[in-house]
């Protein structure tokens, strides 16, 4: 049975476009909770992502950074007598406003429920004693948790719960038939010179292989890594083996050419400990090639452990190596079909929408 009472999901504005990690997991959550669990949450009243039941407190969408002031009015929105009893359900990154913020609302005006999701847990040990004072913290990787436990938390005040998606009906045409590598995240640096080398290596391969950069304008010095890239990368994008985007609309369509995803970063930093884009490609059966650094290389360790690899290690010090080992796969089609298979399995066995939500309902339920 979910808890009786209505739970306060707060978070940016649950409303299109939904621009980031942390939107979609707290979309994806509220559209597998129970219906007899009430929710109030910030978004379109006039879109509600459930059919009834509840409270979609209005707000405009917003950027990836929210200004002061939309967080100055959401706040005391939730200070209101209508919502102050309310328990809270907090999705944010880890920093020190967002901590004295909620220990505002857990003590204002009274003593009330708060959970913390930390959709990345990228800086969360420095301020391990905020987050000790409140009743439940989550975090979306096992990295992630014991890094808490580390920092001084106690086992029994953090949880792990993994970040779900749906599954989609079909996985589209079979890998051995597709051409491109799809790279779809932030650029910095190291990034940039690891995807000039997997252009590189890409380019010497016979069998037309296109590499697909779809970035995001929203990683500190990205202009001028961009710039860079576009400049090194300018011979292979005239040749039609290089396409350098920004933000994508279209990322469903682009998974559905893709035989390999790539994440590339070697932190999480700014992101879900597990990206999205990196598990709804999964649930499609594309595999995916991360740099070998915690917290993503949980996907390899992962499907080790569990016979369903669907992830390709690539090492972290040597950007050739890396475009090495990715070119040796596409050349796989066995290899390659294999690890597409386990893509999917380990979505289906770990990082369901539906699982997400089901042990969302315990930790409400033991909060109660």
């Amino acid at each position: 049975m979910a808890s009786a009472r209505a739970w306060v999901l707060l978070s940016k504005p649950l409303r299109a476009p939904l621009r980031d990690g942390t939107s979609v997991l707290v979309h994806n959550l509220v559209r597998r909770l129970p219906a007899s669990l009430a929710l109030a949450y910030f978004g379109d009243p006039h879109a509600p992502l459930r059919s009834a039941g509840d409270r979609v407190l209005p707000a405009a969408a917003m950027a990836y950074q929210p200004r002061a002031l939309d967080k100055a009015a959401m706040l005391a929105r939730l200070l209101s007598p209508a919502l102050a009893r309310l328990p809270i359900h907090a999705f944010f990154a880890a920093n020190r406003s967002s901590s004295l913020v909620l220990g505002l609302l857990q003590r204002v005006p009274r003593r009330r429920v708060v959970l913390h999701t930390l959709p990345a847990s990228a800086g969360a040990e420095a301020i391990a004693p905020q987050l000790a004072r409140l009743d439940r913290v989550i975090v979306t990787s096992d990295h992630g948790r014991q890094r808490l436990l580390e920092a001084g938390l106690a086992e029994d005040r953090v949880r792990r719960i993994y970040p779900g998606v749906e599954l989609p009906a079909t996985t589209g045409p079979a890998l051995a038939e597709r051409r491109t590598v799809l790279f779809a995240g932030d650029l910095d640096a190291a990034v940039a010179e690891r995807l000039v080398a997997i252009a590189d290596a890409l380019g010497r391969l016979d069998d037309g292989w296109c590499l697909e950069i779809a970035a995001r304008p929203k990683a500190e010095r990205d202009a001028e890594v961009r710039r860079e890239l576009h400049a090194r990368l300018q011979p292979a994008i005239d040749r039609g083996h290089v396409q350098l985007a920004g933000e994508v609309a279209d990322l469903p369509a682009r998974l559905e050419r893709a035989a390999v995803q790539l994440y590339l970063a070697d932190h999480a930093r700014r992101k879900v400990d597990l990206p999205f884009a990196l598990l709804e490609g999964m649930a499609a059966g594309v595999p995916v090639a991360v740099v070998d650094a915690q917290p993503v290389a949980e996907l390899v360790t992962l499907g080790d452990r569990h016979g369903t690899a669907g992830a390709l290690a690539l090492p972290a010090a040597d950007a050739t190596a890396g475009a090495e080992a990715l070119c040796e796969l596409l050349q796989s089609p066995l290899r390659l079909a294999g690890l597409g298979v386990g893509a999917r399995a380990l979505v289906c066995d770990h990082f369901t929408a539906a699982a997400m939500a089901e042990q969302y309902v315990h930790e409400y339920e033991r909060c109660s």
